[in-house]
């Protein structure tokens, strides 16, 4: 390969990794003390489209995703936040935000208990740099 297509070929490199969003691991746990998401706020970083990936914490048993409509932001925020995507049999929910609007938003994280239909919704933090 010669020069010019080493450079071209970083270059498209370059910019794939520009234009493929970061993505940040969220862990939910369920229990008798508590809800949450960790971390919480989540910090995203500014301009850099970012997805946020919900997984169940170890010790968070027999609950899934509520789909559609596992993660929703309050309010919504003209585009700035995809609708979340529930995967892997309600294991997964994935959130996509562009990080193009600075500032704190809530969001509901929705989850059901199967085996008792109990639905269960709470209220952590998106930090968007400002």
């Amino acid at each position: 390969m010669n020069d010019s297509s080493q450079a071209t070929q970083t270059s498209d490199q370059e910019d794939a990794s520009e234009n493929t969003p970061k993505v940040v691991p969220v862990t939910v746990t369920i229990s008798d003390s508590g809800n949450e998401c960790s971390p919480n706020p989540v910090k995203v970083k500014k301009n850099k489209q970012t997805d946020l990936v919900f997984t169940f914490a170890a010790g968070t048993v027999g609950y899934v995703f509520d789909d559609p409509g596992a993660i929703t932001v309050d309010p919504p925020s003209d585009g700035q936040f995809g609708p979340s995507v529930t995967s892997d049999k309600g294991a997964k929910a994935t959130l996509s935000d562009l990080a193009t609007q600075e500032g704190s938003f809530v969001y509901w994280v929705h989850v059901t208990h199967v085996q008792s239909g109990k639905h269960i919704v709470f209220d952590p933090t998106i930090d968007n740099e400002r």
